[in-house]
């Protein structure tokens, strides 16, 4: 029982840069309309605190999206100084057959800086993570994050340091059978080199990364990582991904493909379906989400999961159907649940968690 929770609150816990690509049916196909980073996530731009001003909150006064509500009267931005950061607490349920247990704990406290000038940017996130079984704080102010960037072009750019390669969509949301099922874990720290093609309507990545030293040996992994995109439609963005992994006694090939959908400024479709190949089998995992904003700020949504760890296997079938949803009340803040009912060939599970988001 100990085992499950602790693996159930850690997927859950652990530390997530916010990044919503569902955003594409404002028309923001390119995420570096709000984010430094070339993938998404991550520390806002000016432009991208406008937007969860103007576009993402139900309500707002003018300036209450820049860096602590505004109160810094000048805008550090406009000398390439980007701060920004996070504060979450969730509180968990689980429930079966075997194990009914809920926690409320901090999620994470971190502190984001970059700077820009000319062709150049650095950024780095540094924080602390409580444990989520004994509450202790961990981190003492650990760099979590970090990258040096080079534009070598007004489209392309090289980026280095330690951060997630680009593969599917780019879902806060790591407890996706997309994400978790496939081992591309956010706690996973990789150190990567990564070069990005961005256009009007392409966005290409490739990366070679490691995973950090600090890295269990079971996980240690090396390697290559493809993505490409295409946008049409000013709402509608396809691609596909592909992954190649050396570990020390595997070798694995991840390959999918995904859609962003925005059939309107309200409804939109989030789609991704991933195959696995390694030495011991063939995988499947795929995740559909259907949301709609139906007021300002508050976007409910479906979504269905399948995973297929074994496709020689249909006792190896687990299926996910969910109901949740984002409140963004104010620039500043988010509030989410999300209640799942996950179907096993053995029995059924509530997973469910409510989660309280506070960005500066």
């Amino acid at each position: 029982m100990r085992a499950l929770m602790l693996l159930f609150i850690f997927v859950i816990a652990t530390p997530r840069a916010r990044a919503f690509p569902e955003m594409t049916r404002h028309g923001y196909a390119q995420c570096t309309a709000c984010h430094l980073s070339p993938s998404g996530g991550g520390v806002l731009t000016a432009y991208g605190r406008q937007m969860a001003e103007e576009v993402l909150s139900t309500w707002s006064y003018k300036g209450e999206g820049q860096v602590l509500h505004g109160a810094l009267k000048k805008d550090r931005s406009e000398k390439g100084l980007l701060i920004g950061g996070d504060v979450r607490s969730v509180q968990t349920h689980r429930k079966n057959s075997s194990v009914r247990a809920g926690r409320f704990f901090l999620m994470q406290a971190n502190l984001d800086v970059a700077y820009q000038k000319d062709k150049y940017a650095a950024f780095i996130s540094v924080g602390q993570i409580e444990e989520p079984l004994s509450g202790r704080v961990q981190g003492n102010l650990n760099a979590t994050k970090y990258y040096g960037m080079v534009n070598l072009t007004d489209a392309w750019a090289l980026r280095a340091g330690r951060f997630a390669p680009a593969f599917g969509l780019n879902i806060a949301d790591h407890v996706l059978v997309t994400k978790q099922g496939l081992g591309l874990h956010p706690w996973l720290q990789y150190d990567t080199a990564e070069t990005s093609l961005l256009t009007e309507n392409w966005s290409l990545f490739a990366g070679v990364s490691k995973t950090a030293n600090n890295t269990p040996a079971i996980l240690q992994e090396d390697a290559i990582s493809l993505q490409g995109t295409y946008n049409f439609g000013e709402r509608f963005k396809v691609g596909a991904s592909g992954w190649y992994g050396e570990g020390d006694s595997n070798i694995r090939r991840l390959y999918g493909v995904n859609a962003i959908l925005g059939f309107t400024h309200q409804l939109y479709n989030l789609t991704e379906v991933d195959f696995s190949r390694d030495s011991k089998r063939d995988g499947m995992f795929a995740m559909s989400r259907l949301g709609y904003e139906m007021h300002k700020g508050l976007v409910p949504y479906v979504q269905y999961q399948h995973q297929q760890t074994d496709l020689e296997n249909t006792g190896a079938i687990t299926r996910h159907y969910t109901f949740g949803g984002h409140f963004f009340p104010r620039p500043h803040f988010e509030l989410s649940a999300q209640w799942s009912k996950v179907h096993t060939p053995k029995e059924l599970t509530d997973d469910a968690y409510v989660m309280a988001h506070y960005y500066f």
